[in-house]
């Protein structure tokens, strides 16, 4: 499995609606494709006030997820910079195998 290559962007067309996160850069047809809509859990109070002030009330939750391809490639880095057989401590073990589950979980 892969996921569409990176990096992605928050809202980087000017009429992007809440919450798009598109690719960074455009695909072989040219075209710069949405990745998803991230969405945010609001009441209709509070979703009035995004509107009135003009704020994204999923903005948090779009930018984790453009950055998604740049943390896991970074993550898979640092991963790849230890070796457990190197005699870390056992936090730094612990550390790295946590690490390792979540590169897993995001790449299975």
């Amino acid at each position: 499995m892969t996921h569409t290559p990176g990096p992605w962007a928050y809202r980087p067309q000017e009429y992007d609606d809440w919450g798009i996160v598109r690719m960074a850069g455009v695909d072989e047809d040219g075209f710069q494709r949405v990745i998803c809509q991230a969405n945010y859990v609001a009441d209709p109070t509070e979703l009035c006030e995004h509107r009135a002030n003009g704020t994204d009330p999923a903005e948090a939750n779009a930018k984790l997820i453009a950055a998604a391809p740049e943390l896991l490639e970074a993550l898979i880095k640092v991963v790849g910079c230890f070796d457990i057989k190197d005699g870390l401590s056992i936090r730094d073990e612990m550390a790295i195998k946590h690490a390792t589950a979540i590169i897993a979980k995001a790449t299975r």
